[in-house]
């Protein structure tokens, strides 16, 4: 459906295949715009001193791979800055903001999409961009008419078992939208192959098949639904008329 236009902000790259790739796959698929903001280049990945990259060389090399995903994706756009990897909480949160609210004007989304509270894995990171993506949302959707919903990725149980590290749930009542991504397990697999940097992150943390699972799971911040809907833009007014 054309029309339909969904922000992904994220703090590293992976962040959004890990969570959210067939979900990008499937809309950009259907006509939607889709669009990512990624607020570090990831330069603190663990595997950087494994290949004997300094931090500047190792950002480098996942920004050239974001690139790559960019157009294996087909993004209408990426935003790539350059804030701490690691280090998100030290900063000042007003600065992140700008940098998100700024992005949310450009774009004009009907969707924003990122981690809930506990940020999934509990890495500090991933709370510190809900929390920040959760107030410019707060903020904006009264002036930014077509911004409709803060949608936050998640995993539910069944899949969580299948990944080799723990990772904090939402219990499945809490859980608002299944998106079915199984016709997209090669385009994944593709954007898990492009991320070269990580790949023996990503080889441990797929053995389980959770990385390619048939569904990505949402929440909805102040909405509930039950049982699950299966769109991000479910109940949405996403017409060009009704938000100029």
């Amino acid at each position: 459906m054309p029309g339909r236009r969904l922000l992904l902000v994220f703090p590293h790259p992976d962040d959004e295949t890990y969570g959210c790739g067939g979900s990008i796959l499937k809309y950009v698929r259907e006509g939607a715009e889709v669009s990512l903001l990624t607020l570090t280049k990831g330069e603190a990945s663990s595997q950087g001193p494994k290949r004997g990259l300094t931090r500047a060389q190792m950002g480098d090399m996942r920004a050239a791979e974001m690139h790559l995903l960019r157009d294996h994706y087909g993004l209408k756009d990426l935003f790539l800055l350059d804030f701490p990897d690691g280090a998100l909480a030290g900063l000042d949160p007003r600065e992140l903001e700008r940098a998100v609210a700024e992005t949310v004007r450009k774009v004009r989304p009907h969707v924003v999409v990122s981690y809930p509270p506990h940020g999934v894995s509990g890495f500090i990171d991933h709370l510190v961009a809900h929390a920040v993506v959760k107030r410019v949302f707060a903020e904006l959707r009264e002036s930014i008419v077509p911004l409709q919903r803060f949608a936050m990725q998640t995993v539910c149980r069944a899949d969580a078992e299948l990944v080799p590290r723990r990772l904090f749930l939402e219990p499945d009542d809490a859980i608002d939208c299944a998106v079915d991504v199984s016709a997209f397990t090669e385009g994944r697999q593709i954007a898990l192959d492009i991320q070269e940097s990580i790949r023996d992150v990503i080889a441990k943390d797929g053995a389980g098949g959770a990385l390619l699972r048939n569904f990505e799971h949402y929440s909805f911040w102040q909405e509930q639904y039950s049982p699950w809907v299966d769109d991000l833009f479910h109940g949405l007014d996403t017409s060009d008329e009704a938000h100029p």
